[in-house]
């Protein structure tokens, strides 16, 4: 596409000199090449765009460092009941210290976050999705304060017994006063 952009900005400088007739079809010859190289590109990824799983793996499997296409790829795994592949593909994009420094892509870190906590929950760990999500709370608090992190972490809590600890814990203090 750049190069199509340059070509129509420098043919006019190129034939300024020639006759109008040449112009034209020097203009009707590029815009028909330029229509046939945009639909050769077409034809060569239309098998990628059939499912969103064919279109960001051959993406990751080019960039590993595509980090929408490696969060796509891990709600995928996550809605498949493959937590573990889901985990391994979304835990560089939200601890830090495992991500590459060269990233690309676009990505929504507060839906990844939310989607590395949901897949510790799904693998039975709601201690370390809470330990995440009080990270994410001390490191990110806008990210935890996200409506997806406090639902995970309500939902590791409640796994954890830690919400009928507390009401335990409320209800004998305030019968002792």
């Amino acid at each position: 596409f750049g190069w199509a952009l340059l070509l129509a900005d420098l043919a006019p400088m190129l034939l300024a000199s020639s006759r109008v007739s040449m112009r034209r079809g020097v203009a009707t010859g590029l815009a028909v090449l330029f229509v046939a190289g945009l639909a050769q590109r077409t034809w060569e990824r239309m098998p990628a765009w059939r499912s969103t799983r064919a279109l960001f793996e051959r993406d990751v499997a080019r960039n590993p460092e595509y980090r929408e296409g490696r969060y796509h790829l891990a709600v995928i795994a996550y809605q498949a009941g493959d937590w573990r592949t889901a985990e391994e593909l979304v835990t560089p994009l939200v601890r830090p210290e495992e991500a590459s420094a060269a990233t690309a892509g676009f990505l929504d870190e507060g839906s990844a976050a939310t989607l590395f906590c949901m897949t510790q929950l799904a693998r039975g760990l709601p201690t370390e999705a809470l330990v995440f999500t009080a990270d994410l709370a001390r490191r990110r608090p806008s990210l935890a304060d996200r409506p997806g992190a406090r639902f995970c972490r309500a939902r590791a809590l409640e796994e954890t017994g830690a919400t009928l600890r507390r009401r335990r814990s409320r209800a004998g203090t305030s019968s002792s006063s």
